[in-house]
């Protein structure tokens, strides 16, 4: 079994990634390009990189800062809601991307999020190939409750990319925001946008979407 054969078993077509909204021209323009290539004046002041970026968290625990983290089929909603919360006046985009960077690019597959302390100490090797991936859907069916065969069981779970993700590969975004989902589309009109605005989708906690019927885009 290859991992393009999980993607078509699972019927995984899509990637997601969290932004905040003053890093969505420069994704779509640019690409998603991972912390230690972007210039940020606190984090990351080199002057020779000419891309900058705002970052979600103070400190990438992971200590990975040359990878960037997607979630599959639907955001780490339990982040994600956390750091909405912690930043009020922010504005978030969720970039969907194409499921083919799984094949394309160098990733590594983590069952929950890649700080967490029992994984974040060893070897990426050990979270790579068609096992590791295969290992984000394992658990028992109260575990999955709900859930659908496009959805690793831990929400947490992630791919890290250890590559720039270039603007090809990404389909769209979802804002929670009617007006903000205008805006986008007519300035970048080659891309979907959509809008959750008023009904379940992925600025909701995963566990309701889905029980509630949100199936995706």
């Amino acid at each position: 079994m290859s991992i393009e054969n999980i993607l078509q078993e699972r019927q995984i077509q899509y990637l997601c990634h969290f932004t905040r909204l003053e890093n969505l021209e420069s994704i779509l323009t640019y690409g998603v390009i991972p912390r230690s290539n972007l210039y940020n004046k606190e984090f990351n002041n080199n002057p020779c990189l000419p891309i900058h970026g705002i970052f979600n968290d103070r400190y990438r625990i992971d200590g990975k800062t040359d990878a960037t983290s997607l979630s599959i089929s639907f955001p780490n909603s339990s982040m994600f809601y956390g750091l909405r919360c912690s930043n009020n006046d922010a504005q978030w985009a969720v970039v969907v991307l194409s499921a083919k960077i799984l094949i394309d690019k160098n990733c590594a597959f983590y069952p929950t999020n890649a700080a967490n302390n029992h994984v974040r100490h060893l070897p990426t090797a050990n979270f790579q190939g068609v096992d590791a991936l295969n290992a984000l859907f394992e658990g028992a069916d109260e575990e999955r409750e709900y859930l659908l065969s496009k959805d690793p069981t831990d929400v947490q779970a992630e791919a890290l990319v250890f590559n720039e993700i270039e603007h090809r590969y990404i389909v769209g975004c979802v804002f929670d925001s009617d007006d903000l989902k205008d805006e986008f589309a007519n300035k970048f009109p080659n891309y979907k946008f959509k809008s959750s605005q008023n009904k379940y989708g992925v600025f909701n906690d995963r566990f309701y979407a889905r029980k509630n019927g949100f199936k995706g885009y």
